[in-house]
């Protein structure tokens, strides 16, 4: 499944591109100043919610969608405003909660139940005001997920979402870190996706591994 900047969204299957070109193959049809802003796979019976740059989001199923071939166009996902834009498309698959990242490092975590079911193609619901900052990036996000936000200016901020408290979809933004004056939340990846048991194993493991590292560079001076 894909989605354009301006909210078309397309399902293709997989057979499609199982003959590629070293000159590339056609993996789409776009309109005149549109581009493609993500692709992900899926199992054909997902939730898509699709999320705009002043904070609007729909929640549609998958099976809305027909299959199509490559070069097709696709079809509306959601409507949009003079100057707003598509930012993120989630594919639900754990049924847990939406954290939206505001430019200014504000944002809210709220319940995937709070972005009821509707038909594509509309204009959806706001979930973050555009006055409390233009929306950079969304995903859905379960307790012990660990992210990362980068800035224009190059600072990385690491967000536990266990200690980001869940809204109501009518509540106000929060700071979600602390980025200075003038510089502004470019990007937001996963950086650990688990329960807060496996990150605390994955860190146990880590420093296991180097103290095995250090123990052979020791046996290693010996000899």
């Amino acid at each position: 499944v894909s989605v354009t900047t301006k909210g078309m969204v397309k399902k293709t299957a997989m057979v499609e591109y199982s003959h590629p070109r070293s000159g590339g193959i056609i993996a789409g049809k776009l309109k005149s100043e549109d581009h493609i802003l993500d692709v992900q796979m899926t199992d054909g019976d997902c939730g898509i919610v699709l999320l705009t740059r002043e904070g609007r989001s729909i929640r549609f199923s998958e099976s809305e969608i027909s299959v199509v071939g490559r070069a097709s166009l696709g079809v509306k996902g959601i409507g949009l405003k003079s100057g707003d834009s598509v930012v993120s498309m989630l594919v639900v698959r754990r049924e847990g909660t939406v954290l939206c990242v505001a430019q200014d490092g504000s944002g809210k975590r709220i319940n995937l139940g709070e972005l009821p079911l509707r038909k594509r193609g509309g204009l959806g619901i706001a979930v973050l005001d555009s006055d409390e900052g233009l929306l950079v990036s969304a995903m859905e996000v379960a307790d012990g997920d660990r992210l990362s936000a980068v800035t224009n200016d190059g600072k990385d901020y690491i967000i536990n979402i266990e200690d980001v408290p869940i809204q109501k979809r009518s509540e106000g933004a929060r700071p979600l870190m602390n980025v200075v004056s003038d510089s502004e939340v470019t990007e937001v990846v996963f950086e650990h996706v688990g329960t807060r048991e496996a990150v605390e194993e994955e860190a146990v493991e880590e420093e296991a591994v180097e103290e095995e590292a250090v123990e052979e560079e020791q046996m290693n001076l010996l000899d």
